[in-house]
């Protein structure tokens, strides 16, 4: 079975508590990347936020471990760069994200 790739931009559910946030709690997705030297399989990751600030990496185990599961998009952080912890921490302080954490 194929795996669909997270995108910047995606919003998800995380099943199990992560990272103080509770199960199936929202998270955006505001960074993927390329691992390096693993397995072609395993090589993506994607870094995820969540409504407190609170954000971690998640390679393709972690997100079958979690169980995220990809549940709409955000048409409008589909541009987003992350640069570093910093700028993303500053970022969502000034209300970057807002828009993905509405009900």
């Amino acid at each position: 079975m194929t795996e669909t790739l997270l995108q910047v931009g995606d919003l998800v559910t995380v099943a199990r508590p992560c990272m103080g946030n509770v199960e199936n709690a929202r998270a955006v997705v505001v960074e993927t990347y390329d691992r390096g030297e693993v397995p072609d399989a395993d090589r993506h990751g994607a870094t995820l936020l969540f409504p407190d600030g609170s954000f971690d990496g998640f390679s393709p185990e972690d997100v079958r471990l979690w169980g995220v599961v990809k549940v709409g998009h955000c048409d409008a952080l589909t541009s987003y760069r992350f640069v570093s912890a910093g700028r993303l921490a500053f970022d969502f302080t000034e209300g970057r994200f807002a828009e993905a954490f509405q009900e």
